[in-house]
């Protein structure tokens, strides 16, 4: 095959995976599409692919400019497939590949993953379709008291309705209103979703759906969270369910449901699910690859006969129903855990002890961030502000509890030394930026044009 694919501001080690499959399997050239000129200086320098022999042109497209875009490719371009990586390239994908009628746009559908409340409410519609809690959209305090009033909410959650990655994401009960006023107040032009309250572990499945609606589950994995820092139900990290534990089965049927009711095709998905006395209940469902590098996971719990990175990209291209690679007994054979490092204060990283120790234990696998002085901390709120992440092997859940204590006692960042060597450490983490700057200054993004106003 010879053509075109799309990727938005791929600046992500996802992307990469992708053109690389692009190139790869489908002999496909890759159009990158950046949307914000100074992330694009900030990072492009970081993903030397970005501007390899894969890549066939490189484009600015500011907010407002998609459908002259899509115009500009229609007439210079071969677009086969258009392919989002992340959360936030799904909408504008979407929205291209309909512009440039490409079988994948599925228009009223992608959609719905990209809007908590409609994709809920359309499940709960669905005749004899899957269990759905309570939602209401909501905007202002008033919503929130009408709401309540009505009975259906005597604990809930609120969260950005187009949120992802936990952001902004608070728990409440029905007689404190006033600590849910404050919440919509750090957002007072956005929708958020009020959802009830399901108690129970809460899982993710991740898996990829095929141009017929089959679906195939590649795992599940249990969240371990915990209060911390004031904040409620933050992950401290995940570790995988083998097949034989009674979660499991639930869970891969649920997702499965889920997903065939959505009308999804032809695209991965990642869903967030919650089980209590009456079985599985949809916390949320995103029609992309599961991310924080779990879908390197999946593929290493599948001994490596399953690449989801290729898997996804097939199905973007071609309207396929081939199977992916999937070995269940080496998914069995051992769990793999993800653990976040915390932080509870913001600013630069300007000391980092116990690397090698961590890397030295037997369960470690990888690091997913590894912390390197000059970085940027922020007080950890979410699965986007993590100061650190790892990779580890263990042999259940209690191993895992084990193994994440242990690390988190032997990764310490910034442990006070004594006002000179702080004030020394505190300079030398200065270092790498000034560095980066020096090197973007040097090496100007290159190739890069932007898109004319008018299609």
């Amino acid at each position: 095959m010879s053509g075109e694919a799309v990727l938005f501001d791929p600046y992500h080690p996802y992307a990469v995976r992708m053109i690389e499959a692009l190139a790869r399997d489908h002999g496909l050239r890759t159009v990158v599409a950046y949307t914000d000129r100074h992330a694009l200086e900030r990072q492009q320098h970081k993903f030397p692919a970005l501007t390899g022999p894969h890549i066939s042109a490189s484009y600015l497209v500011r907010p407002g400019q998609l459908e002259a875009f899509a115009g500009l490719l229609a007439r210079q371009h071969d677009v086969r497939a258009v392919c989002p990586h992340q959360e936030p390239a799904v909408l504008p994908a979407a929205r291209l590949a309909a512009m440039l009628h490409l079988g994948w746009a599925q228009p009223g559908v992608v959609e719905m993953f990209r809007d908590k409340h409609a994709l809920k409410t359309h499940l709960a519609q669905v005749p004899g379709g899957p269990r759905i809690n309570a939602v209401a959209l909501v905007r202002t305090p008033d919503d929130i008291r009408a709401a309540v009033g009505s009975g259906r909410f005597p604990r809930y959650v609120l969260k950005p309705n187009d949120g992802f990655g936990n952001a902004s994401v608070g728990y409440f009960d029905a007689d404190e209103p006033g600590r849910a006023e404050a919440l919509l107040a750090t957002r007072p032009d956005g929708e958020w979703l009020m959802e009830e309250l399901i108690d129970g572990p809460e899982l993710f499945v991740d898996g990829q759906v095929d141009a017929d609606g089959g679906v195939e589950v590649f795992s599940v994995s249990q969240y371990v969270r915990a209060e911390a820092g004031g904040t409620r139900g933050l992950a401290l990290g995940d570790v995988s369910v083998r097949t034989t534990e009674p979660l499991f089965g639930p869970s891969a049927a649920y997702a499965t449901e889920v997903v065939r009711a959505s009308g999804l095709r032809r695209s991965p998905f990642h869903l967030e699910l919650k089980v209590d006395a009456s079985g599985p209940c949809l916390i949320e469902v995103a029609a992309r690859l599961v991310g924080g590098n779990h879908a390197v996971y999946d593929g290493m719990l599948h001994g490596g006969a399953l690449d989801p990175f290729r898997t996804a990209v097939l199905h973007y291209v071609e309207e396929s129903s081939a199977p992916a690679g999937l070995d269940w007994a080496a998914y069995d054979r051992r769990l793999l855990g993800q653990i976040n490092g915390l932080s509870t204060a913001s600013g630069l990283v300007r000391r980092v002890e116990g690397v090698a120790a961590v890397e030295g234990l037997p369960e470690f696998e990888l690091w997913d961030h590894e912390p390197r002085v000059g970085e940027r901390l922020q007080v950890t709120s979410d699965l986007l502000s993590h100061a650190w992440r790892l990779a580890v092997s263990v042999d259940d859940l209690e191993h895992y509890r084990t193994v994440s204590e242990r690390v988190r006692g032997l990764l310490v960042l910034n442990r006070p030394s004594g006002p000179v060597r702080d004030a020394v450490s505190r300079a030398a983490a200065y270092r790498p930026l000034a560095v980066g700057r020096a090197r973007r200054a040097l090496r100007p993004v290159r190739r890069v044009a932007p898109v004319e106003p008018r299609a």
